[in-house]
């Protein structure tokens, strides 16, 4: 969909396109992925020129990542294309289906934040 990058790679794009400029700290905690294994995912994706990184201000062992310019790209096509698909699956759906079908997704979400 984007041009030769994993899931794990395009979960990372997304979360710091929705958020901006996060630290490797944010997404480590956000994955619930140990910071050397996304240390290795977030090179790849600095190599690829998706992601950017920079040191934090005051402490430089904060490191502050932020989409680049293939990235930002990579982001737009995937909205682009949650919507097309969302677009093309709902209509399908009676607005009781669509309600209960989102109250169901909250149950989920709420199970799975208090698993944490």
């Amino acid at each position: 969909m984007c041009g030769g990058i994993n899931e794990k790679e395009l979960y990372i794009i997304e979360y710091v396109g929705q958020n901006k400029n996060v630290t490797m700290s944010d997404i480590a905690d956000n994955l619930d992925a140990p910071l050397s294994t996304l240390t290795n995912i977030v090179d790849k994706l600095v190599e690829k020129k998706y992601l950017s990184r920079e040191h934090g201000g005051e402490d430089r062992r904060v490191i502050n990542v932020m989409l680049a310019e293939n990235g930002k790209i990579a982001y737009k096509t995937l909205g682009a294309k949650k919507k097309q698909i969302a677009e093309k699956l709902f209509p399908q759906f009676s607005e009781k289906e669509l309600a209960s079908f989102i109250e169901n997704l909250n149950i989920l979400a709420s199970s799975l934040a208090a698993d944490k």
